[in-house]
């Protein structure tokens, strides 16, 4: 769980989002994203959420990522 109260606008986000790419076992994937800063001050997004729908480490299937937001 991240701490706080985060913000999201459904049609301008501040952080890019919904990219999918398959991965191969025992391989790793780079996932560029871009941020608004503009948009980001208007609705500060606390991190981002990694969702792995086979992940083997159990359970748990998102990672949460922390964003720093410097000014």
């Amino acid at each position: 769980m991240v701490p706080g109260t985060g913000h999201f606008d459904a049609f301008t986000p501040a952080i890019s989002n919904a990219m999918f790419v398959p991965v191969a076992p025992g391989t790793s994937a780079a996932i560029p994203f871009q941020v608004d800063p503009a948009q980001l001050r208007k609705t500060p997004a606390l991190g981002l959420m990694i969702v792995t729908e086979d992940n083997r480490s159990g359970g748990s299937q998102a990672n949460l990522l922390r964003v720093r937001i410097d000014n």
